[in-house]
Formats: C-alpha cells, sequence, structure tokens
C-alpha cells in the first residue's frame, strides 16, 4: 500500500505539495531522503525507519512515495510516473521559483492517485491487463505467421501458373508443327494426282495448255483449303 507521496524542487529540496493517507511523520521522514538523495540517480529507492521509500528525478523535481513492505517497486515507481505526467501537463513551464503555493491544486491528484496505485486489487487489474495485451500480442504473432505462410502459397501458385502457361505454349508450337507435317503429307498425293491428271491431259489436248494450267490452280486452291488444318490460328491465353 501507498502511504504518502510528495513533490519538491530537486535544487533546494523544497517541498511544493505532498499528500498522506495515513497518521505519521512521514512529512519529516521524507525530507530526511530528500537530503541523502543522489542528483546524479534518476530512480532509486530507500528503506528507511521500516518504510521503502521510492524517488524518480526529471525535470528539476523530485517525485517520492512511502509505501509499505507488500508493495512492489514496480507498482511504486508506476505512480511515480503517472504523478510527473500528470505534474508537467498541469505545470507545462516548470520553473526554479516554483513555490509551493502554485501547486495547491496537485495535492487533490496525489489523494486521488495515492488512492488508487493503493488499491489492493490494482495488482491483479494490472495483471490481466497484460495477459489481455499478452493474448492480443501472440493473436497478431498468428495472424503475421498465417499471412506469410499465405504469401508463400500465393507465390507457388504463380509459379506454377507460370509453369504451365509454358507448357501450355510449347504444347501448341508442337502442335503447329504436327498440323502442319499432316497438312504436308496429306497434300502430297493430291499433287501426284493433279501432275498425273495435267500430263494425261497435256498429251491428250495439247491447244488447251491454259485450260489446264487453270485447272492446275483450282485444283491445288480446293486442296489447300481442305487439307489446311483448322486449329492453326489458335492462340493460348
Amino acid at each position: 500500500m501507498l502511504l504518502f507521496g510528495l513533490v519538491s524542487r530537486a535544487e533546494d529540496e523544497e517541498v511544493l505539495c505532498y499528500h498522506s493517507l495515513q497518521e505519521g511523520d512521514f512529512l519529516t521522514l521524507a525530507e530526511d531522503v530528500l537530503a541523502k538523495i543522489n542528483p546524479s540517480v534518476d530512480r532509486m529507492s530507500y528503506v528507511y525507519e521500516k518504510h521503502m521509500f521510492h524517488c524518480l528525478l526529471a525535470g528539476g523535481l523530485i517525485y517520492l512515495c512511502v509505501a509499505d513492505d507488500k508493495t512492489s517497486r514496480k507498482v511504486a515507481h508506476s505512480f511515480l510516473d503517472d504523478c510527473r505526467k500528470t505534474f508537467e501537463k498541469m505545470y507545462p513551464e516548470v520553473k526554479r521559483n516554483l513555490r509551493s503555493s502554485d501547486c495547491n491544486d496537485f495535492e487533490n491528484v496525489l489523494k486521488e492517485k495515492l488512492g488508487l496505485y493503493s488499491d489492493e486489487n490494482y495488482g491483479s487489474k494490472m495483471k490481466a491487463i497484460q495477459n489481455e495485451l499478452s493474448k492480443v500480442r501472440d493473436i497478431m504473432v498468428d495472424n503475421v505467421e498465417r499471412l506469410v505462410e499465405r504469401g508463400e502459397a500465393i507465390e507457388n501458385l504463380v509459379e506454377r501458373s507460370g509453369e504451365l502457361e509454358s507448357q501450355g505454349r510449347g504444347f501448341h508450337r508442337s502442335a503447329r508443327e504436327l498440323a502442319s507435317h499432316m497438312w504436308i503429307e496429306r497434300l502430297k498425293p493430291v499433287i501426284l494426282i493433279v501432275v498425273v491428271v495435267v500430263a494425261l491431259m497435256l498429251l491428250i489436248f495439247k491447244p488447251l495448255w491454259l485450260l489446264m494450267l487453270m485447272a492446275i490452280v483450282v485444283v491445288l486452291a480446293i486442296g489447300f483449303y481442305y487439307f489446311k488444318p483448322r486449329f492453326e490460328g489458335y492462340q493460348p491465353v
């Protein structure tokens, strides 16, 4: 439990404001401790007259609290940090000539925060909050890991689709080559027949060579359009 809170100037140790939750000569004990504080150390804790004195030096001020032996150092220094933040908001321009009469309003702040941090359920509440934060952190880590795994799976799919596209293009090229070859093979008998027919006709109808030439052109055209592969113009997607 926190018993007493105080704010003083670090330069001359003048007390600016204080508050006590219990009866006792805490102010006198605190003044004795203030005289022993090492100004080069930001945080410190003392055992004095069977009480724990915790101190924080910041911005030319000393924030001090008195606690029993059951109060952890973490809770005490959380109280001091909270007091510092509130004091700096209430008095943004801390000057060396700041007097106790200027800080009367802060005594109520000390009273409120001493009561808050002395609550028996405060430790369990803080622990519950830390547990919730830990759960949220674990969930975020798990989500990040899933995103990484999903990213790897998508990358594998992209690579696989690229391979399939390459294979499809190769198949299309092979199919066109095969179709051209088959078309040539089919055209060979037609050419042979046309040559034989033309030869016979030339032997029989010599004056009609022009007619024969036209017949050859017609036959070749028919053969070209009939045997040309229909899927030659296919383009892969």
